[in-house]
């Protein structure tokens, strides 16, 4: 995945000697047992960070007419949110077609099997939340797979031949279409924490400590490194090269503050 600065920043100041800010441009949260969160729309639909996967699902518009797996497959493959590229219709691994046939359908396995039964809690053959997503794709309407969303399964599996692999968001359940016939939804997915203006990431904070500055950010936030600058005009950052103390619920730098302005950022 292509990861670029989503370009919205959010500036806090304090002075104690000196001006220290923090840019806050969108970054990931930490893994963990935590609420899908809504991230905003990209083009009328809808950006789902889950934060155990360090997932974000893009839900685009309800379609009525339903999509062919190719055109789907296409779709996802040259979607662009703030510069994020890479996104993909979601696997099934490790669910494989043989499973498939054998019967295991209602399954959590692959990405949407996680989603629909371990994040949102449904039980198979009853949805009964659709957490932060639009509900209208979780209703069945009369065509077809029309409750359903295409995976990235297709005719590349020897085995399928001439199927695709779709996830029924009503039943909770996978099924097989014949590529070019069956119609489904779409919906998307890439790793990370991404925003309608692309990469989103972990908050800085400033607190005085005495005649000290404390910059501070949840831990871990792994990949992510501590930038300052002293002119934002210019633009030059570096590694701030400070000593990251980590405790375990937030990583913190201790400044002991001094003549002049002083800026920071995570990057990564």
């Amino acid at each position: 995945m292509m990861k670029t600065k989503s370009g919205r920043f959010t500036a806090l100041g304090l002075a104690v000697g000196a001006m220290f800010s923090i840019l806050n441009a969108p970054v990931p949260t930490s893994a963990g047992t935590a609420p899908l969160q809504f991230n905003g729309y990209y083009n009328g639909g809808r950006l789902i960070y889950d934060p155990n996967a360090d997932l974000t699902w893009y839900q685009p518009p309800y379609s009525s007419a339903g999509f062919v797996w190719n055109d789907a497959l296409t779709w996802a493959a040259n979607l662009n949110i703030g510069g994020v590229t890479g996104w993909q219709l979601p696997p099934v691994a490790p669910l494989t077609p043989a499973d498939i046939d054998a019967g295991t359908s209602y399954s959590d396995s692959g990405q949407l099997g996680h989603l629909w039964y371990d994040e949102l809690g449904n039980q198979a053959g009853a949805m009964n939340n659709s957490g932060p997503f639009d509900p209208t794709l979780f209703n069945p309407v009369p065509y077809g797979e029309a409750s359903a969303v295409w995976t990235s399964a297709g005719p590349y599996y020897a085995h399928l031949s001439a199927y695709s692999v779709y996830f029924d968001l009503h039943a909770g359940e996978y099924g097989m279409s014949v590529v070019g016939f069956g119609l489904a939804d779409e919906i998307a997915v890439v790793s990370g924490d991404i925003g309608p203006n692309g990469l989103l990431g972990p908050l800085l904070t400033v607190t005085r400590s005495g005649n000290n500055v404390i910059v501070s950010w949840p831990s871990p936030s792994t990949g992510w490194t501590l930038q300052q600058c002293s002119d934002l005009a210019a633009g030059n950052w570096t590694a701030s090269g400070l000593t990251v103390t980590d405790d375990g619920t937030n990583c913190s730098v201790t400044i002991s503050p001094s003549t002049g302005n002083l800026f920071f950022r995570l990057a990564k």
